[in-house]
């Protein structure tokens, strides 16, 4: 929501209330200086919430420019120069500025600083006084002559006239480098012959002033707008070179940058000002105060919602992630609630229960047998290289295959490993019922393998299998084997 800005119209007989809300202008009526006037003007501000910024615009005949050329200075050097001068020329009002014009050119390029005061300060503080008892703002002072410095073109580079007529009369003001050299106000006499000067009879005696003043040039004329307004009782195209020989004047109908209404002169300060609020100040900085202090209250808070926005916009984002994550998990637990639907049917499809006892034995035997070769002293590898050595010397035997393993302790006498040997079919001669020779000769090579006992059998015998004497074989060493004789050799612990 907008905030309406209070504008307050002070002339030297009165004060006009004024409201500006998006271009929208409500004036007031006038308060002049007396008991009923400040009663008005006080009703006016208890209409208004607490904490409204209220602007003062004068519009005062007595407003004093003085022009200074000061040594050029920084920093505490420079504002204490400031200071003795503004003492020295308006000490008695508190309602001053300056403005810098920048260095001379030549010379020691002294710095040109302008003194603008209102030298009435009793015309102002009743007003001010007034604001605030009220509670309310004090949004600056500024007068008009700085606002109309909006209306001159910038493609004037030299010294400018302004005239026009306001409320409180026909004021001409002089500009030069975009501020204010010369201001002068009048009443308006209504017609000719009345008492009163014609804006006319003004601006002829401001001309001669100024160029007596040397302030304007004698050569060539110097540019003057002429603001139209019914006050002037002008006609668009009037001729006025004739009003004076060093004026050069131009009639403007619409000024730059105003929008005002026709026959209402404070329409258009109201639009300017509204346009323009960073006027030069008049006001003290003790008046002040209070508005920067209000201006760091709203900016702290506007820094402290835009905080709590940014909160929300966190808060919100991360509830929408909380969101995705539960919904990603209602759908992880469907789908595993799927699956074990597809699980049951198929066991129910196969109509087999799990039975884990027997693979429960079987995985505590492959246990055993893993924790007896982890503890085994030796692996195959010499017990191979001795079978690798015996085998060298009977090049007629062939080797099938081979099962080396680790025994499970049993008993006491129980062996601990075992090597089974599978050979290749013999030769013919196994035929007739006689024992090869190299078949014997790897026998006996076995048999003095310390510790050990040797069977031949007639296919694979289980490690398990008892022997029938240690040292011995299970069969005569002349019977004949089958199609695929076998030899198992077992290690036995020592007696």
């Amino acid at each position: 929501m907008t905030r309406p800005h209070h504008i307050l119209y002070l002339t030297s007989t009165s004060l006009t209330p004024c409201t500006v809300v998006r271009g929208q202008m409500k004036i007031e009526p006038s308060c002049p200086p007396t008991a009923e006037g400040f009663a008005r003007f006080e009703a006016f501000l208890q209409a208004n919430p607490p904490g409204s910024r209220m602007t003062i615009l004068a519009d005062l005949a007595d407003e004093a420019h003085h022009l200074e050329s000061l040594p050029f200075a920084r920093g505490r050097d420079r504002r204490n120069m400031l200071e003795r001068r503004r003492q020295h020329l308006f000490g008695d009002t508190p309602f001053v500025l300056t403005r810098s014009l920048g260095r001379s050119p030549e010379g020691r390029r002294d710095e040109q600083v302008l003194f603008a005061a209102l030298p009435r300060p009793a015309v102002i503080t009743p007003w001010l006084e007034r604001i605030v008892q009220a509670g309310h703002v004090p949004g600056g002072i500024t007068s008009v002559p700085f606002l109309t410095r909006h209306l001159v073109p910038a493609d004037i580079s030299g010294p400018m006239v302004l005239a026009h007529a306001t409320p409180a009369g026909f004021r001409v003001s002089c500009f030069e480098k975009g501020q204010p050299r010369f201001s002068r106000l009048t009443a308006l006499a209504a017609a000719p012959g009345q008492s009163g000067n014609t804006w006319q009879d003004e601006l002829r005696r401001s001309a001669d002033y100024l160029l007596n003043q040397r302030i304007l040039p004698r050569d060539p004329p110097t540019p003057v707008l002429l603001i139209l307004t019914p006050e002037l009782g002008l006609s668009p195209d009037a001729n006025l070179s004739s009003l004076h020989p060093g004026l050069a004047i131009r009639i403007e109908t619409s000024p730059t940058g105003a929008a005002a209404q026709p026959g209402s002169p404070l329409h258009g300060l109201l639009e300017i000002l509204s346009r323009h609020p960073g006027e030069p100040q008049f006001a003290p900085h003790a008046i002040l105060a209070r508005r920067r202090h209000l201006i760091f209250a709203q900016a702290a808070w506007v820094l402290a919602a835009a905080g709590i926005l940014a909160c929300a916009g966190v808060s919100l984002h991360d509830l929408g992630s909380i969101r995705d994550l539960r919904q990603q998990k209602e759908t992880n637990l469907a789908r595993s609630r799927a699956l074990e639907a597809q699980a049951s049917a198929l066991r129910g499809t196969l109509h087999t229960a799990p039975n884990p006892l027997p693979q429960l034995e079987q995985l505590e035997l492959d246990l055993a047998n893993l924790e007896a070769l982890q503890q085994a002293p030796q692996g195959p590898e010499t017990d191979l290289r001795r079978l690798a050595d015996i085998l060298s010397g009977n090049p007629a035997i062939q080797i099938e295959a081979l099962d080396w393993r680790r025994l499970p302790p049993v008993g006491e006498n129980s062996a601990s490993r075992s090597l089974e040997i599978k050979i290749a079919p013999p030769p013919q001669e196994l035929q007739a019922g006689v024992a090869p020779p190299p078949l014997m000769s790897l026998l006996r090579a076995l048999r003095q393998w310390p510790e050990t006992e040797v069977r031949q059998t007639s296919g694979t015998l289980a490690p398990e299998s008892p022997a029938p004497r240690a040292g011995d074989v299970a069969t005569d060493d002349r019977a004949a084997p089958d199609d695929h004789p076998s030899i198992q050799v077992r290690w036995l612990p020592r007696q």
